[in-house]
């Protein structure tokens, strides 16, 4: 694991993922079961992995309430399959405040 983080009191992982600039979806791809399926379960104290060599996204998008899957991939000049891609638990349908995103040009895949 190339980067790590310690859990702290009342964390999620959007929590985490803000503090750290890391996706949501990395987050719970590194640390299932763990984290529970909401991510949610996170035990203080805990450590979890953030990113691996070579499969750690690092350009990542906070997410805020007017955001849709088209104003980010816009933003970032990408296409909104790529995001899919990268965030294989993103539903366009509900990009939310506080939802951290990969957003870079090529596959990257925890």
């Amino acid at each position: 694991c190339a980067r790590t983080y310690t859990v702290k009191a009342d964390d999620t992982c959007d929590i985490i993922g803000q503090k750290t600039l890391t996706s949501t979806y990395q987050i719970l791809a590194f640390n299932l079961p763990s984290a529970g399926t909401g991510c949610y379960s996170l035990e203080t104290g805990a450590e979890l992995c953030l990113g691996r060599y070579g499969s750690d996204c690092q350009l990542v998008h906070r997410a805020t309430t007017s955001d849709t899957c088209y104003s980010i991939a816009a933003q970032y000049g990408i296409e909104v399959s790529m995001m899919e891609t990268n965030n294989p638990s993103m539903d366009c349908d509900q990009i939310y405040d506080g939802l951290n995103l990969c957003v870079a040009s090529g596959v990257v895949r925890p």
